[in-house]
């Protein structure tokens, strides 16, 4: 049996398995500007992800939770946009047809990143459902996002269809 007196050994003798595996299968890491950017870069991408399906999912019976959900989601001059696109399509067509549209990120791609901003292609499945027709209907559809880094965290400051 072999004795474990300090340094790495001790350190692999005291911690998780989780933290053992991410030494052995990574290496050691040292967080520099590089590795900054790319946590960044993932944690943008995660957010774009999660926000542009919540932005993009709504229901007649909760429409209004989910658009004071979405307000919190988005930033600058996308917000403007998107209140105006809430008023005049979603908000009418969601009440005069009882819809209900649950968005799911099946891709995400970063296209280009900057310490701040950070635009990704999203593959977005919608399934959609309406109140005189039982069965959903399905789209798949691609968006450019621009996630920005605000108020402490990554919102959608565009969005653009494909």
């Amino acid at each position: 049996m072999r004795k474990v007196v300090g340094g790495i050994d001790w350190m692999n003798h005291s911690i998780s398995d989780t933290a053992k595996y991410g030494e052995f299968t990574r290496g050691p890491r040292v967080v520099n500007a590089q590795t900054k950017a790319e946590m960044a870069q993932a944690a943008a991408l995660d957010a774009a992800r999660t926000r542009t399906a919540e932005l993009l999912s709504y229901s007649t019976p909760t429409l209004d939770a989910d658009l004071a959900r979405s307000r919190g989601l988005i930033s600058g001059g996308f917000a403007a946009k998107f209140e105006e696109l809430a008023g005049s399509v979603i908000v009418p067509a969601v009440r005069q047809q009882s819809l209900s549209t649950k968005a799911t990120v099946v891709r995400a791609a970063v296209i280009d990143a900057q310490s701040d901003q950070v635009r990704a292609l999203l593959f977005v499945n919608q399934t959609t459902t309406m109140g005189d027709q039982p069965a959903p209907r399905n789209a798949t559809n691609q968006v450019k996002v621009t996630m920005t880094w605000a108020d402490g965290k990554w919102l959608i400051s565009d969005m653009q269809p494909l």
